[in-house]
């Protein structure tokens, strides 16, 4: 057995020999899970990671050190052949939607299901994005009795409210909302023409659906008219394939990302103030940032554009007055140029005063009109420079200072081949003394 001495002894001739050989313990491989795993909700993830090796088969065919798992069961893996303990999940009895008033407050450090006692399902979020959502987090439901009305929009009677403690403004994530296929019927017998799913294969209804984010602070019965007046409101279109009918928890799943915590309701593709098509963000020759986009607009007023360096402070930096209604196209430059990276969304104000956030875009930053990218970079290497650089040279040396290659400039755009090179710092440098620090991989 593994962990002895072992002996072999022969005779031949009147001559005796011994042979010894120790064999060093096994030790099997241990499955670990990142929380409980019995009595759970149904729906909660959990990770189960095997001991170090080279190569795993999980009972469940995958082949990664980690996996996350919902379903119940029993797991196992082998690693590198060898067999690890089992891991039992077993769910909590109840389970189902929430019920109008059920609240829950979690801490949320990785993606949680949102559930109140029974584990009647909320929500689940998967923190993500440019400023991902984290610590603690109050959930609440309501089902009314019939659909909701708020300035002549009809909503479906299950709504939500999503409030983190901390960073709710601008905390980042995927959120799932679930509702009952009564929720939709309720909302469908008022509206026929604009109806949400009634089965799991009506594509017209996923694609009708919409979800309609209040901002703000709501008051306790987190209706539309709780929030503040004049406050802000975001459309959200789910991608059709995030719209799901779990047969098995006989339940809507709707799947969407979110700038920002509040309110959320469900709504179908009614004519609404603006769709965003497209909206996009360049520097031009003068270093300006300039922004267009794309639209389907009803009842607008005016766009205004705002800029921060923080992604969080904005200001104004100009306003656009609307066209009209229908399909249209805007272009705005802005006249002051920022040479760090810098940030801007619009605000789309209605004729009512009623007003809605575009995404926010990202603006890469430029050193005195001389920049390189990507970087670290793996064998091309882009090089842009201002006008005034047309006709100078580039030095490309190592981190001694010794000049490997010299570049007459002969226009704002360029392209450095370093496949050559072996990974390490370089320096490209301007006849004028600047310098890019450069990471060859």
């Amino acid at each position: 057995m593994p962990g002895n001495t072992y002996s072999v002894t022969t005779s031949y001739g009147g001559c005796t020999f011994t042979a010894e050989k120790y064999v060093d313990a096994v030790t099997s491989p241990v499955i670990t899970a990142n929380g409980p795993v019995t009595n759970i909700c149904p729906g909660t993830p959990v990770t189960l990671t095997a001991s170090s090796g080279r190569r795993f088969a999980w009972s469940n065919d995958s082949a990664t050190q980690s996996i996350t798992v919902t379903a119940p069961g029993v797991y196992n893996v082998l690693v590198d052949g060898c067999r690890s303990n089992e891991i039992v999940i077993t769910h909590a009895a109840g389970g189902g939607l929430a019920a109008s008033g059920d609240e829950v407050v979690s801490n949320i450090s990785g993606n949680t299901l949102l559930a109140a006692t029974g584990c009647r399902a909320i929500a689940f979020v998967e923190p993500g994005g440019s400023q991902p959502l984290t610590g603690s987090l109050t959930a609440k439901t309501w089902v009314e009795t019939a659909v909701i009305y708020y300035k002549g929009e009809p909503y479906v009677p299950r709504h939500f409210e999503i409030t983190p403690a901390q960073n709710a403004e601008n905390a980042t994530a995927r959120i799932t909302l679930y509702f009952s296929q009564q929720d939709f019927n309720l909302f469908n017998n008022d509206h026929p023409a604009y109806a949400l799913p009634s089965s799991e294969n009506d594509a017209v209804g996923k694609a009708a659906l919409r979800i309609v984010q209040y901002h703000g602070n709501g008051d306790n019965t987190g209706l539309p008219a709780g929030y503040p007046v004049g406050g802000s409101t975001s459309i959200i279109d789910p991608r059709d394939g995030d719209i799901l009918w779990n047969v098995d928890m006989q339940r809507w799943e709707v799947s969407f990302e979110v700038n920002g915590f509040s309110g959320f309701f469900v709504t179908s593709s009614t004519p609404l103030p603006v769709s965003w098509i497209s909206f996009s963000a360049r520097r031009n020759d003068a270093s300006q940032v300039v922004l267009n986009w794309r639209v389907n607009e009803w009842a607008v007023s005016h766009y205004q554009i705002e800029r921060s360096l923080d992604a969080r402070n904005f200001t104004p930096a100009g306003i656009l007055a609307a066209q009209g209604d229908g399909i249209m196209e805007y272009t705005f430059t802005d006249p002051t140029p920022v040479l760090q990276q810098i940030y801007y969304r619009i605000r789309q104000t209605d004729l009512d005063g009623s007003y809605s956030y575009s995404r926010i875009l990202s603006v890469s930053g430029i050193d005195g009109e001389f920049t390189a990218f990507p970087n670290p970079v793996g064998g091309r290497l882009t090089v842009q420079v201002g006008k005034r650089y047309i006709g100078s040279r580039l030095k490309l040396m190592n981190i001694s200072g010794v000049v490997l290659q010299e570049i007459t400039v002969k226009q704002q755009s360029l392209t450095l081949d370093l496949d050559k090179y072996a990974s390490g710092v370089y320096l490209l440098s301007t006849e004028d003394g600047k310098v890019i620090k450069l990471i060859r991989q």
